[in-house]
């Protein structure tokens, strides 16, 4: 399996299960690799030639460091932990391993240890690149190799049991050797090769397959001592370069395989080296290997390094062919000596010249009667000419008129092309047909100047905003006269501070019309009363209404086009009359409808049980005034009359004139009084203490003589109280009201009384004053 590296989007760390199969894999790849070593192929001095059980340990410790596929290595302490949990698994399973076969305990612990470190060494020099894709990963493949059996073989030499530990020297380079090359033998298998574009052909595989095969077994078989161990070396280089690095890497593990079998079984030139010293064959086993596998790959990387040049420059040479192919600017190229090596299709087009006709650029500079704004051409100052010696144009503006076609404007663009010692290589030049972008121009040109002269003569501000930001992006030049601010200051302060033109009070509703804006229909308006601030600090109404612009490629609104109007004479006229509707002309109180509307909306507000007083108050005598001082006289005294009232009164009390001389106040209940906390009873008890309170105050407030056009005059006020309560309506509590105002005035004027209920509800006092 090949484990690619690099970022990937959406790569995460390893979960539990990942992890568990990690560590499991592990033990059983190190366990069952080294049993599998043992039983086949040991030798008589009780090492095997290569030992395979270090090869996933060291994968497993790059991994973990280092990630691979579409997991990414954790960080920081999770990080550490799960690369312990790794080394303890190696270690936990070279233990096992060497205890199933019978090993003193010193060289369990030693060896195991020794598989820990090399796995460490090795895995953490791999981690994060476990590739082979050029010669620097080869170089980094057997840097981690060399150090991890270095460090293993220094750990494990000096716990090794008799006869081994008889020579040291040999047992710590015959385990150097054999641990590198179970790294360089498969290791590979698991790393990320270059891409191969190469058609395999299966009779081909097959072929060398055996052709692999068939050489060691022939040069390795038993009996067999002719000095032809290399001879599978020739094979595997070819099967490196006709299938790849990967399938080289699984015939290097087969050869490595036979090799190291035969040997121990006596096959193969090696064999007979036993002669001299019993680590002598496994040394040239090794050798053979380690030699393999760095010919081999060297050789298959550097071809696969080449082919992938090779590909790389045959896929942009095709890039621009294609890019040639396809811009509609006509590209013209020459080399040195001026004869015309490149022409694009665009060029042929606007020339009217023919692939098949040969193309000189001193004639086809006559023959297409190219000219500049101030004349003709002459063929030494085409733009490849001047590019040819040493010019470099831009934007130069041509007139080309093609035989029977019509005329073209084109820009040109030409530069020189020299080499990187300074050598002239030739020149090129490019036409860009600009005739139809000209027509266009002129008549956008006249769009323009037709649009502006609308937007000069509209007295309506006109706006794009973007609708996610919704920033002003233009405003036309209205918003100079409307609001004495010029385009550019909007944009400014808009982009710098946001809607600080708006009121504050008109923000939460411009956000949220700007957010429903995005989702309107094309053709669908949305409108909108805004108070924008102008130039001199006051605030204007504006009517703003906004349409989707533009959208996206998904269907999304990105702008949003509007028109504002000055509306400020409408709106203060509506709210003329909306006040005019709701309050009486003469003392600026509210009148009888809008009494009637706030006290509903306390009795609707109010909670079980709470009561608000209400005070009806007539005057005593104002007829008397009206009839002998004129109406006049009797409405100052009424305006009089409001002002004292209003000045007994708390900020949240209402005050309203419904008609004559009666004054109308609702008592607002103080915050103890509306959370219900209280009875009924003790709830009406207060409200009538409050209520006979501000009676008294209103009539001693009254009782002071009043200045009215030089005249002094005296006035009383009855008051009736009445309370408001959940279960009435309004009109029904100025009944009550006025019922207890005819009883104070019955009574002898100059006095309040309190509306008693009948039959009485319990609790409730009945008194009267």
């Amino acid at each position: 399996m090949t484990l690619p590296q690099g970022t990937r989007p959406g790569r995460r760390p390893p979960g539990p299960p990942v992890v568990a199969g990690l560590l499991a894999g592990t033990a059983v790849a190190v366990v069952g690799l080294g049993l599998l070593s043992i039983q086949v192929a040991e030798s008589r001095t009780g090492l095997r030639a290569w030992w395979p059980g270090v090869a996933p340990a060291t994968v497993a410790v790059a991994v973990a460091a280092g990630g691979c596929g579409r997991w990414r290595a954790p960080s920081g302490a999770r990080r550490a932990a799960l690369m312990a949990a790794v080394l303890l698994t190696v270690g936990v399973a070279g233990a096992v391993l060497r205890l199933l076969v019978g090993r003193p305990p010193e060289v369990v612990v030693g060896w195991a240890l020794g598989d820990v470190v090399q796995a460490a060494t090795a895995g953490l020099l791999l981690a994060g690149r476990l590739r082979l894709r050029s010669l620097p990963d080869l170089g980094r493949l057997l840097l981690a190799a060399a150090a991890g059996a270095l460090v293993a073989a220094a750990v494990m030499t000096p716990t090794a049991p008799p006869p081994l530990s008889d020579e040291p020297v040999q047992l710590f380079w015959s385990l150097v050797a054999s641990r590198s090359a179970a790294v360089l033998l498969l290791v590979p298998l698991v790393m990320a090769f270059p891409p191969r574009r190469r058609r395999r052909h299966p009779a081909e595989a097959a072929g060398l397959w055996v052709l692999a095969v068939g050489t060691t077994v022939a040069a390795f078989a038993p009996g067999q001592t002719w000095p032809l161990a290399f001879l599978p070396l020739a094979v595997l280089v070819g099967t490196g370069l006709r299938l790849g690095p990967r399938t080289v890497g699984w015939q290097v593990l087969v050869v490595g395989l036979l090799v190291a079998l035969l040997t121990v079984h006596g096959g193969g030139p090696f064999a007979a080296a036993a002669v001299s010293s019993p680590y002598a064959p496994l040394a040239l086993v090794q050798t053979f290997l380690v030699v393999c596998v760095f010919a081999v790959l060297v050789v298959t990387l550097t071809v696969a390094q080449r082919d992938a040049a090779l590909r790389a420059l045959a896929d942009r040479l095709e890039f621009d062919r294609a890019v040639l192919e396809t811009v509609d600017a006509g590209v013209l190229a020459c080399d040195a000596d001026g004869r015309i090596v490149l022409r694009n299709p665009a060029h042929r087009r606007i020339t009217g010249v023919a692939d098949d006709e040969p193309v000189d650029p001193d004639v086809l500079a006559q023959r297409l009667s190219v000219s500049e704004p101030d004349g003709p051409v002459p063929p030494s100052r085409t733009p490849l000419r001047r590019a040819l010696a040493g010019e470099v144009l831009t934007g130069l503006q041509l007139r080309i008129e093609p035989p029977g076609e019509p005329h073209h404007q084109v820009v040109a663009h030409a530069r020189p092309i020299t080499a990187g010692d300074g050598r002239l290589l030739g020149a090129v030049a490019t036409f860009t047909d600009v005739t139809g972008e000209r027509v266009v121009q002129a008549r956008l040109q006249a769009a323009v100047t037709f649009q502006d002269a609308v937007l000069a003569a509209s007295p309506d501000i006109i706006f794009i905003a973007d609708a996610g930001t919704h920033a002003v992006l233009w405003a036309s030049r209205s918003v100079e006269t409307m609001l004495g601010f010029t385009p550019e200051q909007v944009l400014d302060l808009d982009r710098r501070d946001g809607p600080s033109l708006v009121h504050p009070e008109d923000r939460p509703a411009l956000h949220a019309a700007n957010e429903a804006a995005t989702r309107l229909l094309d053709g669908d308006v949305q409108p909108l009363r805004v108070r924008v601030r102008d130039g001199s600090g006051s605030h204007r109404w504006l009517s703003r209404r906004v349409t989707p612009f533009t959208r996206d490629p998904q269907g999304r609104v990105t702008e949003l086009l509007g028109v504002s109007r000055d509306i400020t004479d409408v709106v203060e006229s509506e709210q003329r009359m909306a006040h005019a509707a709701t309050h009486d002309p003469l003392t600026g109180l509210v009148n009888r409808r809008a009494l009637g509307d706030r006290l509903t909306e306390v009795i609707d507000r109010a909670r079980d049980g709470a009561q608000t007083p209400v005070l009806f108050c007539d005057l005593d005598g104002f007829k008397t005034v009206n009839d002998t001082h004129g109406h006049a006289a009797g409405d100052a005294l009424l305006v009089v009359t409001a002002q004292r009232i209003a000045g007994v009164l708390r900020g949240g009390d209402t005050l309203a004139r419904t008609g004559g001389d009666e004054f109308v106040v609702v008592l607002e209940a103080p915050p103890r009084e509306r959370d219900g906390a209280r009875s009924a009873a003790d709830s009406a008890a207060e409200a009538l203490r409050r209520a006979r309170s501000v009676a008294r105050r209103i009539a001693e407030s009254l009782a002071q003589p009043m200045d009215v056009h030089g005249t002094l005059h005296v006035v009383t006020v009855s008051i009736g109280i009445a309370l408001a309560r959940r279960g009435l309506d309004a009109e029904a509590v100025l009944r009550d009201a006025d019922t207890a105002m005819y009883r104070a005035k019955s009574a002898g004027r100059n006095r309040h009384h309190v509306y008693e209920v009948a039959p009485p509800e319990r609790g409730l006092p009945r008194g009267r004053e």
